[in-house]
């Protein structure tokens, strides 16, 4: 009997291991929001990125140009690719639920004022189904905009794949191009090396 007990929480402890390691999907939301989201296809990285780089997903990839999306705040702003331009551009992909995309992008809020003096701007687009659900979870202070991601958006980011393992982040630099792409395993201090190494360019 304690033979079995042992196998049983070995393999309790191994699937855990494995579910921590994908990263949050957005197959698998609390109940009452939808599921979206896409898987990743390796291409090659773009150089100069820093160690932790996450291949691009299938329908982008960093050296090329960022779609042109249009997405609308859950306060009513209007955001596109074109009101960014000659900035640096954060795009985080997030959801409420997700609990790294969660302490993320807490911590992408606490550089941003000082980034942005320096020309750095971020954009959340949520995969919540509910402006009300993410306000919810807003924090005081928070500054960062704060849009759910349409399926306009998604197709032009990740094409028609099925699962985007969460959080992803793409990084356009000045001219509009995707020049980093990261993936659930990246943390976010290497997503602000990233925008460090954009920033001292000219």
């Amino acid at each position: 009997m304690t033979a079995r007990l042992l196998r049983l929480a070995v393999t309790v402890v191994v699937i855990a291991m494995l579910i921590a390691s994908a990263g949050c999907k957005t197959s698998a939301p609390p109940s009452g929001q939808a599921a979206t989201g896409q898987t990743r296809t390796p291409t090659p990285p773009p150089t100069s990125q820093p160690s932790g780089t996450q291949p691009t997903a299938q329908g982008e990839s960093a050296g090329q140009k960022a779609p042109d999306f249009r997405v609308t705040d859950v306060d009513g702003k209007s955001h596109s690719l074109r009101d960014y331009a000659g900035k640096i551009l954060v795009v985080d992909f997030w959801a409420t639920y997700c609990k790294p995309c969660v302490e993320h992008l807490r911590d992408y809020n606490d550089a941003q004022y000082e980034l942005s003096k320096q020309g750095v701007q971020f954009l959340a687009l949520s995969m919540d189904d509910s402006d009300a659900v993410i306000r919810g979870w807003r924090p005081d202070g928070f500054d960062i905009p704060l849009a759910r991601l349409d399926p306009g958006t998604q197709k032009a980011f990740f094409g028609d794949l099925a699962i985007v393992p969460i959080p992803q982040v793409r990084i356009v630099d000045r001219k509009g191009t995707i020049r980093y792409s990261f993936g659930p395993e990246t943390t976010s201090a290497e997503v602000k090396e990233a925008v460090k190494v954009l920033v001292e360019e000219r």
